[in-house]
């Protein structure tokens, strides 16, 4: 039970690394960068570096999710094989 817990406080701390941490940049095409008004696709690349962390912290929720069910399952089996045997 120690490794689990130790294990999803990692990755909590993980994921919320990841949403406060990460570098908001700006991601600029080649028209803006030669200073043609494109706002669109700096809006764009905004919206799609928020929805990639979103993304990232949900896998890694959905992982530490999987995982404790896994070892929740397995420690159910073992208790009870031991309880039989």
């Amino acid at each position: 039970m120690n490794t689990v817990s130790r294990r999803l406080g990692i990755s909590m701390l993980r994921s919320a690394r990841l949403l406060t941490r990460a570098p908001w940049t700006r991601i600029q095409s080649w028209r803006s960068a030669m200073g043609w008004p494109d706002d669109r696709g700096a809006e764009l690349a905004d919206a799609v570096f928020l929805a990639d962390a979103v993304f990232l912290a949900d896998a890694v929720f959905l992982a530490d999710a999987v995982f404790l069910a896994d070892a929740v399952f397995l420690a159910d089996a073992v208790f009870l094989a031991d309880a039989v045997f």
